[in-house]
């Protein structure tokens, strides 16, 4: 099966390179794309920047696929992999308002390229230019409408019944725990 991918850069990129990028990111060094040309297009610019959208297609056939958002995984699973979850991990919100602040802004809805047979697997199509004055506003928006819909669920009081990490950690709850679906 193959399905078509965009990365947003400030550069064209017709070969992606494996074992580069930032160990910080979401799922650590990996070629980072996304099925949202609109997001990919946001990714591509800055304030002062203009940038590309770069076209691929990926082969999935024979490749090990980690799909988050399958019935399989909690997220409990998200936080092995994502490190923005601080206010989850220090007690300060629930494992539900974590679940919903992982959805904010779309973020997530990302397709990390890791190994070296997935970048065999990846074939360029093209890159088209993306003008910042139409996309950075976009991407702005995007961020202050997530960030704000974080804070007004981050604020919400403690409620009782909902599952804390003190709670997982007190009852030792594992994550096939029916309570974390």
């Amino acid at each position: 099966m193959e399905i078509e991918l965009y990365h947003g850069s400030e550069n064209r990129i017709v070969k992606p390179k494996f074992g580069v990028g930032n160990i910080r990111n979401d799922y650590g060094l990996a070629f980072y794309t996304t099925m949202d040309k609109e997001l990919a297009m946001e990714w591509a610019v800055d304030s002062n920047r203009s940038g590309y959208l770069n076209r691929y297609k990926l082969d999935l056939d024979g490749l090990s696929v980690l799909n988050l958002d399958s019935d399989e995984y909690t997220i409990l699973h998200w936080l092995a992999i994502f490190s923005f979850a601080q206010d989850f991990l220090n007690n300060e919100i629930s494992i539900s308002t974590l679940a919903k602040a992982m959805k904010l802004g779309n973020l997530g809805t990302q397709i990390a390229i890791k190994s070296d047979k997935a970048f065999h697997s990846i074939r360029y199509e093209d890159s088209n230019l993306v003008n910042s004055a139409e996309w950075y506003p976009a991407k702005e928006h995007r961020d202050e409408l997530a960030r704000k819909k974080y804070h007004e669920i981050r604020n919400t009081p403690w409620k009782r019944g909902e599952i804390y990490m003190m709670k997982i950690v007190d009852e030792e709850l594992r994550a096939d725990d029916v309570r974390l679906r």
